[in-house]
This record gives structure tokens, C-alpha cells and sequence, in this order.
């Protein structure tokens, strides 16, 4: 039996339409496939990422607390604090005082020689006995302290990362108990390498690894948790200062924290008797 045909009842311009209709439809989508293919070929040739696009609005929220915290108000004082590191015969290896000084907007680091005056007072008196001998010998106050052993001095500087230093001269040290070996120039000392250098060094090698200990400290907190890295290296020392001091706008660590873009060392004249 023969099959019968469809019939159909389409008009030749309903037909044309279709057809014109199918081209720009096969248009579009070819247009569409080759313009996604050719813009993955594109980004991949410039090592595009996706996580880029997440990771850049996490540097932007972290670039606009850090613009936050420093474009609060903070009123600039004059602000004294002894920083003092000893080993564990209280021996002191490191005394200098870390000033704020609002009139000139800056941060000077000075080295104290731990004479055998300090020294003595130090061990008789402990951090109260030798803060007071400071205060008297310069005639200046001391608003706040810190006191670190070598050992936590050492830990913190693993938390804080190590300290920038420039070497003036080569260092080819062998002693009984400890070698330092150097090249000059500027280098990065870890903690062990830092305490060894603050023994082997003079006055002014002292003044210069406290100001780079100060900078590192203090660029450290610009570039994480204030509150969460303040309590680790509140463990580590003994210290007057408080939390507060951090994260309110008028606590005193906090104007360090504004001005510490100037850092600078500074000399000390030789010190009174007391």
C-alpha cells in the first residue's frame, strides 16, 4: 500500500521565515560559543584566576580597615617607654628608650649603656628599681615599660617575622659560648641571630637593632589582628601596657602605632650619677 505524503500548509513566506529565523539563531550561538572560547583563550594567556577576583576584595576590605584605623583620631603625646631584654641571670642585653615626641611627629629609639651602675641596680632592684634609676640619671619620665627575656625576645620575633638590620661591617665571630658570623650590608636576622648580634655590638649597634625591632613590631600590628597580636606578645614580656592601649583611640601604644612611618634612632648624652 502506498504511504500517503503530509500534507502542508505552510506558506512559502511562513517557510523563508523559519529558515531565516534558524540562520540567526546558528548565528548567534556560533558567535556566542567562539566569543566564550576566544575569551578563556585570552585570560589564560595572562594566567587569569577567578580566586583573583575574590582575593582582590579581600585586599580591598583589608586595605580600608587598615585606612580606618589610621585616619582615626589619635591625640599625639609625648610618651616615654624603657625597653629592656636580659638573659636568665638577668643580665642586661638590650636597655634603650622608645620615644613618641608629638611636636616633631616621630619615634626616636635610643640605646641606654647598661653600665654596671644599671646593671647593679637591675639585679638588687629588679624593673621598678632599674626604671627609677633611668628617670633619675636622664631627668626625663618613663610612661611605660617592657621587659622581655632573651628566650621570649627570641619567640616574638618568630610571631612579629625577622628583623631587617644593616650590618656596617663583616662579623667573624667564634667565642666560647656563641659564634656570629655576618656578611655587611643589610640583613635578616632571625631571633637567635638578633640577640647574638645585640651581645656582640657597641651602643650604636644597640640603638640601630632597637629601632629596626621597633619598626618590625610596629608594622606587624599595622598588618594584623591588633587585639589578637597585642595578647601574644603580652605573654611573652612583662609590660604595663594594656590592650586598651591598642585598640582605643587615645591609649598610648596607639600613637606609636599612628606615627610609626618615622622611626628614627637618636643619641643619648651620658647619663648622671645617681
Amino acid at each position: 500500500m502506498r504511504r500517503k505524503n503530509k500534507l502542508n500548509f505552510s506558506s512559502e513566506r511562513q517557510t523563508k521565515a523559519k529558515r531565516t529565523r534558524a540562520f540567526v539563531l546558528a548565528f548567534v550561538a556560533f558567535i556566542l560559543v567562539f566569543g566564550s572560547v576566544s575569551l578563556l583563550i585570552f585570560m589564560k594567556s595572562l594566567d587569569f584566576d577567578l580566586q583573583n577576583l575574590v582575593k582582590k576584595t579581600d585586599v580591598s576590605s583589608a586595605v580600608t580597615e587598615s585606612t580606618a584605623a589610621e585616619t582615626m583620631p589619635v591625640k599625639l603625646t609625648d610618651t616615654n617607654i624603657l625597653l629592656v631584654c636580659s638573659d636568665s641571670d638577668k643580665n642586661l642585653t638590650l636597655l634603650a628608650l622608645v620615644s613618641a615626641h608629638a611636636k616633631d611627629a616621630e619615634i626616636t629609639v635610643s640605646a641606654i649603656d647598661p653600665s654596671e651602675q644599671f646593671q647593679s641596680v637591675f639585679k638588687s632592684q629588679g624593673l621598678a628599681g632599674l626604671k627609677n634609676a633611668v628617670v633619675s640619671a636622664y631627668s626625663l619620665p618613663v610612661h611605660r615599660y617592657i621587659q622581655v627575656t632573651e628566650s621570649n625576645l627570641k619567640k616574638a620575633i618568630g610571631t612579629v617575622g625577622d628583623i631587617t638590620l644593616n650590618i656596617p661591617q663583616a662579623i667573624q665571630y667564634r667565642g666560647t659560648d656563641s659564634s656570629l658570623y655576618l656578611d655587611s650590608g643589610e640583613q635578616s636576622l632571625t631571633g637567635d641571630l638578633f640577640i647574638k648580634y645585640l651581645r656582640y655590638t657597641d651602643i650604636n649597634g644597640k640603638s640601630d637593632a632597637a629601632c629596626a625591632l621597633v619598626k618590625t613590631v610596629l608594622l606587624a600590628f599595622g598588618e594584623n589582628n591588633r587585639e589578637k597580636l597585642f595578647n601574644t606578645l603580652f605573654n611573652l614580656s612583662d609590660t604595663d601596657f594594656s590592650v586598651v592601649d591598642c585598640t582605643d583611640s587615645s591609649g598610648e601604644l596607639n600613637v606609636f602605632l599612628y606615627l610609626r612611618g618615622n622611626v628614627k634612632t637618636a643619641d643619648f648624652s651620658a647619663p648622671k650619677e645617681f
